[in-house]
């Protein structure tokens, strides 16, 4: 699940979420410095919240020249996808496409302005599209750090290398794992969700598929069996359990990570700890697994009609020639839109 609010990303170990605010009020733990209203405002409706959107807001404000130019290069992009064709040969595909464009223009279209929109090479048709949200995947050196073993049976030794549950992930081929020193030797390709995510709050139809959820908020909310006509993700029980997160009554506690070995801590093992003064805005946790002990101050989430439901699903597959590594794509979905 994604919050809208940046700290507003629940982690939690078990399905039974008792650090939600049904068993928790905002006098038990006192926060930081950060207030639990989310940054839209609890009081908002969220009808209100889609309507302060215009439609199209990203291109509300665009040369409408520009987007024509837009509109006619990602046309040219699906051809060049399609058929296979070369750099070289999809810069000749866009030096005539510009020709016939200009051909159709009417006498109240300034021809010069279209010229110096329109993309002249490959690099400026990445530009263009980098500007219209696109964005190339990352690459990533992994390290799994290992170690040579010697293992005997039935009286034949081999060696075998075992995972000493430690992982590095690098930028750069060349840096080292800070556990082994050794280089990253799986490549991994990541494109994140960060920029996906901003392009689909880009325009109101797709805000407004995504409050498709809120708008029959009548078939989950302070409804714990379910709607009884099963036709959307929310109808199913599952959602009705976890309606805290779009709950806008609901406040709760959020986890964190140890600062000396970095596992996850859950909200119920924060609010537990010992309190370092008197007004509990410091605890003093211990960590569950490395058993150290540091300074934690909770901070708290709220429900909201905004936050998102993302659905995953991976599929992995051999790549041809080689049964020694694996690839894998892993989807994301919104649950929060009609099917």
């Amino acid at each position: 699940m994604a919050a809208t609010n940046s700290d507003g990303v629940l982690n939690s170990d078990s399905d039974n979420d008792s650090h939600i605010s049904d068993d928790i009020s905002l006098e038990d733990v006192t926060e930081c410095d950060q207030p639990t209203q989310d940054e839209f405002g609890s009081d908002r409706d969220p009808h209100q919240q889609s309507d302060g959107i215009d439609d199209n807001e990203g291109n509300s404000n665009r040369n409408p020249m520009k987007k024509l130019v837009v509109k006619a290069v990602l046309d040219a992009l699906r051809i060049k996808h399609k058929s296979g064709v070369s750099v070289s040969t999809f810069e000749d595909v866009l030096e005539y496409g510009k020709t016939l464009l200009f051909t159709s223009l009417g006498a109240d279209v300034d021809g010069d302005i279209l010229s110096t929109l329109w993309p002249k090479s490959w690099n400026d048709v990445q530009l263009l599209s980098k500007e219209e949200g696109y964005e190339d995947a990352k690459q990533y050196f992994i390290c799994f750090c290992r170690e040579e073993k010697e293992f005997t049976r039935d009286g034949k030794t081999t060696k075998k290398f075992v995972y000493d549950g430690k992982y590095s992930v690098m930028e750069n081929k060349h840096d080292r794992c800070s556990h082994c020193g050794n280089k990253g030797y799986i490549k991994y390709m990541y494109l994140g969700l960060e920029n996906k995510v901003k392009n689909w709050f880009r325009n109101k139809t797709m805000c407004t598929k995504m409050l498709a959820h809120w708008y029959e908020k009548e078939h989950w909310l302070e409804n714990m069996e379910g709607w009884p006509l099963k036709k959307e993700i929310w109808d199913g029980n599952r959602w009705s359990e976890l309606q805290w997160f779009w709950n806008p009554e609901s406040v709760w506690a959020l986890p964190t990570r140890c600062l000396h070995c970095d596992i996850p801590i859950s909200a119920d093992h924060l609010i537990n700890s010992q309190d370092r003064d008197a007004k509990g805005v410091f605890q003093i946790v211990e960590c569950p697994v490395c058993f150290e002990n540091f300074e934690h101050c909770i901070k708290m989430a709220k429900g909201s009609p905004l936050n998102l439901a993302l659905i995953g699903h991976f599929d992995g597959w051999q790549p041809f020639g080689t049964s020694y590594r694996g690839s894998g794509s892993f989807e994301v979905t919104i649950g929060n839109m009609k099917k």
